[in-house]
C-alpha cells in the first residue's frame, strides 16, 4: 500500500469512537481486500431523521436504518478520483443513535465496528440481496472483524 488509507469524518463523532482506531479498522479492511494506493473513505454521522429521509429517498424504505453506503464508482478502487491519484471509495452514512440504542456505553465501540466494516464492504461491491451474496459478505465481514480484534486494534 502506498500510504495509509484516509478516513474523512463528517458530523459529531461520539467520544467512544476513537478516530485513530477507526482508521486502523479501515487499514485492516484495505489490507484484507488487497486494496492499495491512496484509498479514502467518507464517514458521515447523521441523525435518525436524516437517515430516515435518505433511506426513503434512495431505498424506498420509510424508516431509519443503521448504515447506508454510497459507492463512488460501480467498481470502486479501479479509477482514481482526482489528479492526485486518490481513490475515493465512497461514503458510509451512519445513524449512531440506531447503532447505540441497545448498547451500554462500554460496548459502543464494539457495536459500531461491525456496522463500519459492513458499510466498507458495500463500498467495495459486496451486497446481501440473495443467500449467496449474504454468505460471501458475512464471511468477509467475519474475517475482517477477527483481524481487527475485539478491542478495535489490528492483531
Amino acid at each position: 500500500m502506498n500510504s495509509a488509507p484516509q478516513l474523512y469524518i463528517t458530523g459529531e463523532t461520539p467520544e467512544e469512537l476513537d478516530p485513530h482506531l477507526l482508521r486502523q479498522a479501515l487499514q485492516t479492511f484495505c489490507e484484507t481486500l488487497g486494496l492499495s494506493g491512496n484509498i479514502s473513505v467518507g464517514l458521515v454521522f447523521c441523525t435518525s431523521d436524516e437517515m430516515k429521509e435518505l433511506n426513503r429517498k434512495y431505498r424506498g424504505v420509510d424508516a431509519t436504518t443503521d448504515v447506508i453506503s454510497f459507492p463512488a464508482e460501480r467498481q470502486p478502487g479501479l479509477y482514481p478520483s482526482d489528479e492526485t491519484g486518490e481513490i475515493y471509495l465512497g461514503e458510509i452514512l451512519v445513524d449512531i443513535n440506531q447503532i447505540f440504542s441497545a448498547s451500554g456505553t462500554n460496548e459502543r465501540y464494539k457495536e459500531f465496528i461491525p456496522v463500519f466494516v459492513h458499510g466498507l464492504l458495500h463500498l467495495s461491491g459486496y451486497d446481501h440481496l440473495n443467500a449467496q451474496q449474504k454468505s460471501a459478505m458475512q464471511s468477509m465481514e467475519n474475517k475482517i472483524l477477527k483481524l481487527i480484534g475485539e478491542d478495535g486494534t489490528s492483531e
